[in-house]
């Protein structure tokens, strides 16, 4: 969930700003939940109505943060990229980017700003479906089609 920052403890988000992937026979479940207030840690978060896509298959896939044990460099992070798209079986071109440091728990996490290029429309739609890395149930490693920024 992307948002601005209010303070250390509270996090401003806006209209569209929560997105759940899920697979289709789970939107039946979830769509009850339109219109309703959940809490979270003590904040009013309010559900409208939702927007349901379906997984595209572009050719170039982006993810803010992804992270691997033991990879603080951007050598090791590039070899362990390799190593699981293979394992994957995503034929594509990795591009890094920005080195992150995060905190989660309290301990500092290291990890990379991912583009992978050239995907076919399988590897694309096996990347989107599984993600890459550590740590995805708190949103790293999850690819969303790049956005090309012009300037």
């Amino acid at each position: 969930m992307r948002g601005t920052s209010a303070d250390a403890h509270a996090l401003h988000v806006g209209n569209g700003t929560l997105r759940l992937r899920c697979p289709a026979d789970a939107i039946a479940r979830l769509l009850p939940l339109a219109g309703s207030t959940l809490v979270l840690a003590g904040q009013p978060l309010h559900l409208g109505a939702p927007r349901v896509h379906a997984l595209s298959t572009p050719s170039s896939l982006s993810a803010r943060l992804v992270t691997f044990k033991h990879a603080l460099d951007s050598v090791t992070f590039q070899a362990s990229v390799l190593k699981f798209l293979a394992e994957l079986g995503c034929l594509g071109t990795p591009a890094l980017g920005r080195r992150r440091i995060v905190s989660i728990s309290g301990k500092k996490v290291v990890g990379f700003a991912l583009t992978v290029r050239e995907l076919s429309p399988d590897s694309s739609l096996r990347l989107q479906t599984l993600g890459l890395g550590g740590r995805r149930h708190m949103g790293c490693g999850l690819f969303l089609p790049t956005t090309f920024q012009s300037s």
